[in-house]
Formats: structure tokens, sequence, C-alpha cells
């Protein structure tokens, strides 16, 4: 019943079977409470009314043991007078007949009084011993808060001193001291980008905007040829809410451009050649593209986009002037880069943009008679998303906006060397700025990286939940199908620009992008759009592959293995399991057999097909059984050296035979894996150990059970570890530093994927093996996107992982890194799944129990209350708080509850923050729209993209009504006028029935009368 708080749930929970224990953690505990239920004479000393215990996380116990230095109790020494150690050292030292000194229990308890005082003087030791260790430098630094803090409490008369003073003073004195030991530190290491920031950013607490920029700028100055420098200072200025405008960063990015233009100049001679400078140029142009995104200024960051592949693919070898060039072409009104160069019939054509004839949509919601403010933010996310492509000429749009002049474009522009692998870098980036998904997304790949988005990318790979569902106003892949086939039409004109092997990572690439568009519409959509969305999708990407066909072995056989990826995503497993058949049938000598060096590559292309037939067999999702007899029996065949049938058998012999086969090879490859240091790095190919260690561990969990295959593969992970490649700026471009990690983080995710598959045909599976392996891999590669994703999904797909969300937690809240807002943003998001899954089961527990139909789902809430605490604890730490999503899940929280003073308040918190998303603003326009005037005033204060002015709206509302009016009378005009017509209508009619009346009686008389 509807009235009832209670309900009886009679299910138990079948995953508490897999624990030979209870849960014991977070359970209720209840206390006996004394006297009768209901009696109203209590006396004074009540039970019910407990005494307030002190406890340990108090802020007065917090100051009592910061005072406290937990320190061992000395052992005595062992003597002739001592021999047993149970005298004490005075009473040891009066029974050799010697004086005796100042206990230790004393040295101890005077150490407790300046245990602060003495780690202070312990830093200065060592600081003047190595004076150029910058972390220790740094640590001294984070050492100031705890010897502040103590100061702080020393006494009661202190503490009342500083009430009374208040607390700036001591604040701003601690920041100076800061700042007076950076300056120390920066004597003794003028180079060390970590403490020029760390400076910068401590006086950011207290120093105004102009004295800030103008150290900045002195910095630089004296630091010029510093690239991390210069990514700081763009963090600056992007993240500075008063100093911010787009202006201002858009100078910043100019005069940023101009100083390493210089250094590429071959006359440049003032300083050394910094090393990747070509590299680092492409990456402040990916990044400056895709700040123009963020902002709404979507026109140029297409049009930059555009312009930096015509220079760096199209340009004539024969040109000495190509800024000249590109000139001319962009004056022309001739198609640019993603746009159609030529009619059905062949003939060139003139260039056509997209988004100017989008007045009818316009139309329809000016007179769809909603407020004022939701049709301001209808028409703004209209625009934003149709007005993606610049306009010719300032003649052939009203907003002046639209139009992108070469005079705009030309202090960001630079000249590519036709290298491969800097052309692929620079169309890697340019896809990434438009709001391609960067996939696999390992977390070297994310490090080699030009750029890329965590939000994005997550909201890309992972079932977001509807509380994590924020819709963009920027145009992408999903919510927009013309910017979604101008992005194909760039994929299709540079894959024939490009070369091997860069062309085929290309094409896995975008297989791979329109895999997971298509997985994201099957999650978001209905059924009918969704078999729409796929239709037209299978339709492109067949006439993609027929393009790109090649008499490659390599292409051909990897890239219809990723279309085979394409069907499995909609569910279509017996095409999927089909088009593998029919290319092992091709190709059906045994991998094993293939010579590597006549046909490179080739052998790890056709050991990844055989790898994945054999786990298409065991899928059962659409039927009652896996078919593991025959899997087993292709992975015996496999490493047996037999080649491939459809009705493939083994023998006991067979199988020993195979079984040290890939013992045998998998030794050879870890002894003779030596990677070749070489400019062609790809991420998407496939690795031929990876490969064959994902078919040696299915094949011993089939034969050996599950645990020898875990034994082995943990095992090898041991064995091939390097302790000296970590994640730091000079390895970004090493190959082999990047093929190592990305081998490793392969071999996580095979291992991830067959303890998650072996659940349905295992018997010797454990559900903790899943967990163990996942926090082994988190550790280790805690910014990976795809384990995250794994991590997410498993939260949806059970219950019994919580506390790898509580691992992340905790990392997230220690964390003071890029790596901890993406563990929080991961925690969120799987708290989010967590949520709903939890609400799905207590509406369905309501609906099948007999007399609960009526009841309201509440346990889900808790989730809610976590996923928002964590949120907004990460939103007040650094990095944590310049990630929108964040805040944005925070707001839209908000909204779900109700409460649009606190969506305010969150907003500008949230845009002092981040500055530079124009999503935000368009969020708190949906969840409030009542301050309209407030936000289009801060986007225009800010220079962020507006593209519906109010006074617009205003001008075409009035004229709307006007029109209505006239039309109204008109309409009461007309139907004086009907009424008229009626009315001499019937006047015609009467008289017409009278006179017929009238003829029709004189006949009859007439008539009788000759009768």
């Amino acid at each position: 019943m509807a009235d009832q708080s209670f309900y009886k749930d009679l299910k138990g929970d079948k995953n508490n079977l897999a624990f030979p224990y209870m849960y014991f953690k977070n359970v209720a505990r209840h206390q006996r409470m004394k006297g009768v239920l209901g009696v109203q004479n209590f006396s004074k000393g009540s039970s019910l009314k407990k005494s307030k215990k002190h406890r340990y996380f108090g802020k007065n116990a917090l100051k009592r043991l910061t005072k406290i230095a937990i320190t061992e109790p000395p052992q005595p020494l062992l003597t002739e007078t001592n021999p047993l150690g149970i005298y004490d050292s005075s009473t040891a030292s009066y029974i050799e007949g010697k004086k005796a000194g100042k206990t230790n229990d004393e040295q101890t308890l005077g150490g407790k009084e300046f245990e602060i005082p003495r780690q202070t003087a312990l830093f200065n030791e060592k600081l003047r011993e190595n004076p150029h260790d910058v972390n220790l430098w740094l640590s001294f630094i984070e050492h100031q808060n705890a010897a502040s803090l103590l100061m702080e409490n020393d006494s009661d008369s202190s503490q009342s001193q500083h009430k009374k003073s208040g607390r700036n003073l001591h604040r701003r004195a601690l920041l100076e001291r800061k700042i007076a030991i950076l300056d120390k530190a920066i004597k003794h290491n003028p180079k060390s980008v970590k403490l020029l920031t760390a400076r910068l950013n401590v006086a950011a607490e207290y120093w105004d905007v102009p004295t800030l920029h103008q150290e900045w700028r002195n910095v630089l100055f004296l630091n010029p040829v510093s690239i991390e420098l210069w990514n700081e200072y763009q963090n600056f200025i992007e993240n500075n809410f008063e100093g911010f405008s787009v202006a201002l960063a858009l100078k910043t990015y100019a005069s940023c451009f101009q100083k390493l233009l210089q250094m590429q100049h071959p006359s440049f001679a003032s300083h050394q050649r910094p090393a990747h400078l070509e590299e680092f140029i492409i990456d402040i142009a990916t990044r400056l593209c895709s700040f123009l995104r963020q902002c709404g200024w979507t026109e140029k960051s297409v049009s930059l986009n555009q312009a930096l592949l015509e220079l760096c693919f199209k340009r004539p070898n024969d040109v000495s002037s190509p800024l000249t060039w590109l000139e001319a072409l962009w004056e022309a009104r001739v198609p640019r880069m993603g746009e159609v160069d030529f009619t059905e019939s062949g003939a060139p054509r003139e260039r056509a943009v997209h988004g100017i004839d989008a007045l009818e949509a316009e139309d329809e919601i000016i007179t769809s008679n909603q407020s004022f403010p939701i049709i301001w933010h209808r028409i703004e996310c209209l625009r934003s998303r149709e007005h993606f492509q610049a306009c010719s000429s300032s003649t052939d749009c009203d907003d002046e906006d639209r139009f992108v002049s070469f005079t705009d474009l030309s202090p960001y522009l630079f000249i590519c060397e036709k290298k491969y692998h800097l052309q692929f870098r620079l169309l890697f980036g340019c896809l990434v700025s438009l709001g391609i998904p960067l996939l696999p997304a390992s977390q070297a790949q994310l490090f080699w990286a030009p750029h890329f988005l965590e939000d994005n990318l997550l909201r890309c790979l992972v079932n977001v939940p509807k509380i994590a569902s924020l819709s963009s106003s920027q145009p992408d892949i999903v919510n927009n199908m013309s910017y979604l086939t101008f992005l194909r039409r760039i994929v299709l004109q540079t894959y024939r620009l490009i070369k091997q092997p860069y062309q085929l990572e290309l094409a896995l690439w975008w297989l791979d992008v329109e895999r997971v568009r298509i997985g994201a519409i099957a999650r978001s959509s209905t059924q009918a759009e969704c078999k729409n969305r796929w239709k037209e999708a299978k339709t492109w990407i067949k006439a993609f592959l027929k393009d790109v066909s090649s008499s490659d072995s390599v292409t051909t056989v990897l890239l219809y293995n990723g279309y085979a990826a394409l069907e499995l995503e909609m569910g279509n497993e017996e095409e999927y399991r089909k088009i593998l058949t029919q290319l092992m049938k091709i190709y059906s000598d045994n991998p094993l057999l293939v010579e590597q060096e006549k046909n490179p590559g080739l052998r790890a292309a056709l050991i990844r097909i055989w790898f994945s037939y054999a786990r298409s067999l065991l899928r059962c999702k659409n039927r009652e059984k896996s078919d593991q007899p025959t899997a087993l029996a292709h992975l015996v065949a496999l490493g047996a050296g037999s080649t491939f049938s459809d009705r493939c058998t083994y023998t006991p012999a067979m199988l020993l035979k195979a079984k040290r086969k890939y013992q045998t090879v998998l030794q050879q490859m870890n002894e003779s894996i030596v990677d070749k240091v070489s400019g062609n790095l790809t991420f998407l190919h496939p690795d031929e150990l990876v490969e064959l260690l994902g078919c040696y561990s299915y094949f011993l969990s089939l034969t050996d059970g599950c645990r020898s295959a875990f034994h082995m593969v943990e095992q090898w992970l041991v064995s091939s570890q390097k302790k000296d490649l970590h994640f730091t700026a000079e390895m970004r471009y090493n190959i082999e530093f990047l093929r190592y990690h990305t081998r490793r983080e392969c071999v996580y995710v095979n291992l991830l994927e067959l303890s998650s598959a072996a659940r349905e045909w295992a018997k010797d599976i454990q559900p903790r093996l899943f967990h163990d392996t996942l926090c082994t891999a988190l550790a280790e590669y805690p910014d990976s996107m795809q384990l995250l994703t794994v991590l997410i999904n498993s939260e949806e797909r059970c219950s019994m992982f919580s506390g790898l969300w509580n691992s992340l937690t905790m990392r997230a809240k220690a964390t003071k890194s890029k790596s901890g807002s993406l563990a929080a943003l991961a925690a969120c998001l799987a708290l989010a799944n967590r949520e709903e899954t939890v609400k799905k089961g207590e509406e369905t527990t309501f609906k099948e129990l007999p007399g609960c139909s009526g009841g309201t789902a509440t346990l889900y809430i808790s989730y809610r209350r976590k996923m928002e605490h964590l949120a907004e604890y990460c939103v007040s730490q650094y990095p944590g708080r310049h990630v929108a999503l964040l805040w944005r899940i925070l707001m839209h929280s908000a909204h779900v509850a109700g409460n649009p003073q606190r969506c305010k308040e969150l907003f500008y918190r949230a845009i002092r923050d981040c500055p530079t998303s124009k999503d935000i603003c368009m969020d708190i326009m949906e969840y409030a729209p009542s301050s309209l005037k407030e936000v289009t005033k801060l986007m225009t204060e800010k220079d962020l993209r507006l593209r519906f002015p109010l006074e617009e709206l205003e001008l075409l509302l009035e004229t709307e009504r006007e029109e209505n009016a006239d039309g109204l009378c008109q309409v009461q005009i007309g139907n004086k006028d009907d009424s008229r017509v009626d009315a001499i209508a019937a006047e015609a009619l009467t008289s017409l029935s009278s006179e017929s009346e009238d003829n029709f009686s004189e006949d009859f008389q007439h008539d009788s009368e000759e009768d």
C-alpha cells in the first residue's frame, strides 16, 4: 500500500554465494533503548539523552594530534649490569656508578613540543646539502601548512588573538613565507618549471590580476623556449575568471605562435632549439581549436582546422609562399577540406555552406507559444549545432561572426613539414578537436595524443546514466547528422593523401568511432530510430570499405574485422560470425606458419581473426549455450599448425602438441621482443604477442581452468615488467616506451574480458579474480579510459564491486593531479549507474510483490548523495575545479531535486573555475530560465559566442504578435462578410422555396379545374 513505510523482500541476493562470509561493512547498527516505548514520565537522567563524545576526527582532537609525535619507545641496551634489558638507562648508569644523564623519555617529551621546528631544521639541513632537489623544495612548501596550523593553535591566547584580528593576516603571512622560500629555490634552480609555476600559483591567491599577468610575462621572457611553461601559461589564461576573455586568450595564443615560429626559423640562434618543436606547435594549434569549440566559436574552430589541413596535405611543393597560396584559395569560393568538391556529373562546384536555410525550424520554435527564455534556449542550441561552417563572405549571412576571414586565422597558421608522422599527428589532433572520440583510449595513447577531452571521451564510451546524460550545445557525431557527414568527408579526403601504416590506422580508428556512435544511439534512442541510424551507417561503411579497398591483405583482414565488430555492437552475432568465417576461409593458412619477413603484419592480423572467431563461439548472448568444443578445437588447430576448417576436431595428441607450441612460440617472442625505434607509431594495429597470449589464455581456461590461465598471464606480466619506464615528459615521444605500455594494457583488457565472459561457461571462475585484476590494472594505469570504462560498466552489470569505486574515490581525494579528477569523474558515473540499477530493481520489486504496488523507491537516493558529495569535494580542489562535467553533474542533480536556487549558486561557482565552457551557461538557462539576462550579459563580457541576441528575439516576437493581430482582424472581417452572405443566401432560398410552392399550388388548381 502507499501508506506503508516497510515491505518484506523475500528474494535473496545470489551474489552473496560468491563470498565465504556475510556482508558486514555498511550494515545498520541498533542500540537497545531503556525504558518502555510510549511512557511519558521519563526521569531527567534518561538513557535516551546521551552525552556527546569527543570524536577522533573532531577539530579539537586534530589540534591535539598535531602536537603528538608518534615514536616507538627506545629499547634499553643489553650490558653486563643489565643483561635482561629490564632496567632503563638511568638505573643501568646508577648500577655502573656513572652519573645519570637526561633520559630518553625526557628527550621524547621535549621532542613532542618541538617536533615541527625539528622537521623544519631537518628540511633546512637537507636543502643546504642538496639545493637542486626540486621535489624537496616542494615538500618543504607543503610542510609550511602543517607548521602554520601548529603555530595558529599553539595556545589559547594566540587563538583568541587570531580570532580578533581575523585569519586573513595569518593567511597572507603564510603565502609570503612560501613566496620567499620559492624565490630562494628558484635562485638555485632558475630553469625549473615546477618551481616557477608553484610560485605563480601561490601568488595568484593574493596578487591582483595585472600584477600577475606581468609576472607571467616576465617569466616567459626569461624562459622563452620552455614548452611546459607555455602550457602552464595557457592554463592560467583560460582558468582565471577575473582576467579572462576570449579576445585576451586569442592574443596570448598569437604571441605563443609567434615565439614558436621564430624558434622554427633556421636563423634562430638566441636560444637552443627545443626538441620536438613541431610536435608542440601541433599540440598548441589543436588546443586552440578545442578552446574555440568550448567557447562556442565553432565556425572559427572548423575554419582553422580546414586551413591547417589544407596547408599540410594540399599545398603544392613548388609554391614559394604557402600562406599566400592559402589566402588566394580562402578568398575564392572553392570547397574546402571536408566539403563537397564536385557535383554528381564530375564538374567542380561552388562552395555550399550548411545552416543558412534553417529558418523554417526557427519559425516553428517562435510560433510554439512557449516562454521567452525557453524560445531563446532552443534557438540558441539549434544555431550552435547547425551553424558550424563559416560563410564565404560577410554578405552571405545575417550574422557577421559567421564570416571568418583569412586575417582572423593568419596569426595561428604554420607550415608543417611533409613528414608522415607529423601529418598524421596534425590530422589526429584536428579530428579530436572537432569532437571525435579518441580510441582505443589507452593511457599510452592519451599520453601521446596532442589533446583530448576526458569528459567527452567517457561519455562516448560508457552507458551514461540519466543523471549524467547532459546534452551539448555543440555539434558532435551523435546529435547532428550534417556535422557527421562533414567529418566523414574529412576522413575520406585525408585517407587518400596519407601513407601507410597511417592509412590503416585512420580507417580502423573511424570504424571504432562508428561502433561507439551506434552503441551510444542504441542506448539512448528508440528501437525504430536506432534501426534507421544503423541502416544509414551500414550503407556508408560498406561504401567506405569499397572506396578504401586495397590489394594489401593486412588492410583487408583488419578492416573487415572492424566491420564485424560493428555488427556485434548491434547484436547481430550470426552476421558477425559469418564475416569472420568468410575471412578465415579466404586466408585459411595457419598464422604461425606465415613468414613474417614476406608479409609483415599479416601474421598478427590472422592471429587476431582466429582469436575473434574463438571468442565469438563462446558468446551465448543470443543462444542457449556457448559452443565450447568448437572454440577449443579452433584454438587447438591454431597451436598445432592446422589450417582452418568449418568442422574442426582434435585429438589428445593434438591438444598436447598445441600446448607445447603455444609455450615455445611465446617464449621465443619474449626473448626476441625488441621494438625497433621508428616513426611509425600505431595504437590500433594488432600486436602479435598480445593476440597469441590471448589465444593461449582462452585455451588454458577451456582445458585446465581459469585459474591456470590467470596464473600464466600474471606470470608474464610480472616477468616482462620494466620499472624504469615511467610516464614523464621526456618519454612522451619514445616509441619503445609507448609500445611497451600499450602492449601491457591490452593484455590487462583481454584478461578482464576473459574473466567477465568465463562466467557463462567456466566452472572454476571466481568473481574475485575480476576484482583483483581490475584493481591491479588501474593501479598501474590509472588514466586509462578503456579500463575505467570496464569499471563503470561492471558497476552497471553487478553489485559486488563497490570497493572499486571506493578505491577510486580515495585516489581522487588523495591525488592532486589530472588523474585524480579523472578518477572522480569515473567514480561519479559508476555511482550514477548504480543508482539507476538500484532504482529499477526496487521499482520492479514493488510491481511483483502483492500489496506493494504503490510503494516509492528511495534506496537509490543514497547513491546520488554519495555522488554529489564526491563531486562537491573534487570541484573544491585542484584540478577537479576545472573539469566542466563535474560541475554539470552537480547542477543537473540539483535540478532533478527541484532546487533552482542551488543551481544558480553552483553556476556562479562553476563559471568562475571554468569560464571557457559555454555548455555550463546553456545548462543554467535550462534549469533556471529567470536568469536569462544575467547569463547573456556574462557571456557578452567574456566574449563567449552568442548567436541569438535578446533584441532579435524581442523583435521576432513583436513581429509575430503583429502578424497574429492582423490575421485575427482579417478573420473577424471575414466572419462578418460570411454572415452577410449567409443572410442573403437564406433570403434567396426562402424566396425560391415560396415561388416553387406558389407554382405548385397554381398548377395543381389548374389541373383540378380541367378534371
